[in-house]
């Protein structure tokens, strides 16, 4: 008697947003990181700048200097009184965005040391709404251009909410073999799924036993285990970040060097910390390419087996298929393993089964085909426990010359064998 799989499949239920929700959440991350970091670090800065320069340029004497001066930079601790209405006011302040009392010039240096000698007549510039507000130097600072660094964070951010969603909808596999067919779909690969499904079903025959769960038998459309948007959103952030700190350091290394004071003990010491932000932004690079890549779509018999039992498997790709060159389907059993040795934990991967099922370079094969796979029976069924897992995998990988290949892994249940009666 024939037999049909269960409604839905318990992954193709809706369970909360998903990856939408992730997405929206990385992407408000950068959102709100960029817009508060923005606005502290350009915005307000320049604000402030703008309205600087329309401060009244008011004659000052300097009455009080103390410089220091180490290579090509000055430290300056000046008080300066300036008449500014009929009233006579002191200040210390050099420049707006400075120290109220001290400052550090890297730019027009011996100027500047010529300038700010105790006694000479100079200009300042004074707020006519707050007289006591005053600043000898009033020019761009180069720092402000940090605050550009937080635009980035915030245009990805903005760009990723606009973005993300679409990307993440039309790149994920989306519904089962059991459900219908999206609208939109090729009607040649819909008619491809509704056969190789049609033939299946017909094939099953018999109950299954009661404690597997709902759901997980019949044909179905696997699911892969990673999402190439969300894989290149992690690396993304990781690159935003570690790169976002590092510069600070990387900055004042080379600041030091322009400046004749600079430390082969330090540069070293951030070489590697540099290294791992070019390799944080190379890895954004390459996962970003892999977001063209085909898209695998895996239809199978039945995505829980008993050992012993022949997995049906039909693949379809959509995309760009002219780049691959080498097409395999891979079964492959690994046990996964954490243990601890004193105070350090460790985790251990080993592949106790690997078989190349496909093997193909031809266009029209890799494009869509089917292969009957034999679980074996001397091996270990799955097994999910919390330092120790046996996982089955379905994996496709196709091979690209000078571009991210294609790989995919789709998870599988493998049962114990049916107990001999």
């Amino acid at each position: 008697m024939s037999t049909r799989s269960s409604s839905k499949a318990l992954s193709n239920k809706q369970s909360g947003c998903g990856g939408g929700c992730v997405i929206y959440f990385v992407f408000g991350i950068f959102t709100l990181v960029g817009a508060v970091n923005s606005y502290v670090m350009l915005f307000q800065p320049m604000t402030k700048f703008l309205a600087v320069q329309s401060w009244e340029e008011t004659p000052c004497e300097i009455t009080k200097s103390e410089l220091d001066r180490f290579g090509d930079e000055l430290s300056a601790h000046v008080d300066y009184a300036y008449t500014f209405e009929g009233k006579e006011y002191r200040c210390a302040q050099l420049r707006y965005h400075g120290h109220p009392n001290f400052d550090i010039i890297k730019s027009d240096v011996t100027d500047w040391e010529k300038r700010l000698q105790e006694g000479n007549q100079t200009v300042c510039y004074v707020d006519s709404d707050k007289p006591r507000q005053a600043v000898l130097i009033r020019d761009f600072p180069l720092e402000m251009l940090f605050g550009l660094i937080p635009l980035g964070f915030l245009g990805i951010g903005i760009g990723g909410l606009l973005i993300g969603p679409r990307m993440l909808k039309g790149g994920e596999t989306s519904k089962r073999a059991s459900t219908a067919w999206p609208s939109d779909a090729d009607p040649a690969t819909a008619s491809e799924r509704n056969d190789f499904v049609a033939r299946i079903q017909s094939q099953i025959s018999g109950g299954m036993e009661t404690w597997i769960p709902e759901g997980q038998t019949g044909p179905q459309e696997l699911k892969s285990n990673s999402s190439p948007l969300l894989t290149f959103l992690g690396v993304v952030l990781f690159a935003c970040i570690w790169n976002g700190i590092v510069s600070i350091f990387v900055m004042e290394v080379i600041s030091d060097w322009q400046a004749g004071n600079g430390s082969w003990g330090m540069t070293l010491f951030m070489t590697p910390f540099l290294l791992v932000g070019i390799g944080g932004v190379l890895a954004a690079i390459y996962y970003f390419l892999a977001l063209f890549n085909p898209k695998v779509q895996m239809f199978v018999s039945s995505p829980s087996l008993m050992m012993g039992e022949t997995l049906q498997a039909k693949w379809v790709l959509r995309g760009r298929l002219s780049g691959i060159s080498d097409f395999k389907v891979k079964l492959i059993g690994e046990e996964w393993c954490q243990y601890r040795r004193g105070t350090n934990t460790y985790t251990d991967t080993s592949t106790f089964y690997y078989v190349i099922a496909v093997a193909t370079s031809d266009p029209y094969e890799i494009e869509s085909g089917e292969v009957e796979i034999v679980i074996p029976t001397d091996t270990m069924h799955s097994f999910d426990a919390s330092n120790n897992k046996i996982k089955w995998t379905l994996e496709v990988h196709g091979d690209i010359k000078l571009w991210p290949d294609v790989k995919n892994k789709f998870p599988l249940v493998i049962l114990p064998a049916r107990a001999q009666k």
